[in-house]
């Protein structure tokens, strides 16, 4: 009841200049919008495929007849039968991230 709902939604993804945009439109709302910076330094498949296989996990968050939190769940996935078509890697992120550990 609580794991990765699977509806028939509407995903649009678009450059704009240097800019990945992205919506996702379900029941005509609009659900979910984002964006990311494009065309980063490519990652080999083999890399990406190693990164994706590995454990990784959700913190879900179940709630009351108040819709205030009732049931904290973790929940741990391996996604399998995987096709990496591309993968490209985000320089800079990794920079900010090396800049606030630094900070800290």
């Amino acid at each position: 009841m609580w794991g990765f709902p699977k509806k028939r939604a509407y995903p649009k993804l678009a450059v704009e200049k240097d800019t990945l945009t992205g919506v996702l439109d379900y029941a005509g709302q609009r659900i979910a919008t984002g964006t990311m910076a494009y065309k980063y330094r490519e990652i080999a498949p083999a890399d990406a495929l190693r990164s994706l296989s590995k454990m990784q996990s959700n913190l879900k968050i179940i709630p009351d007849y108040d819709f205030g939190p009732k049931i904290a769940q973790i929940q741990t996935y391996q996604l399998r039968d995987i096709e990496v078509r591309e993968m490209n890697h985000n320089e800079r992120a990794n920079e900010r991230e090396r800049e606030r550990e630094r900070e800290t």
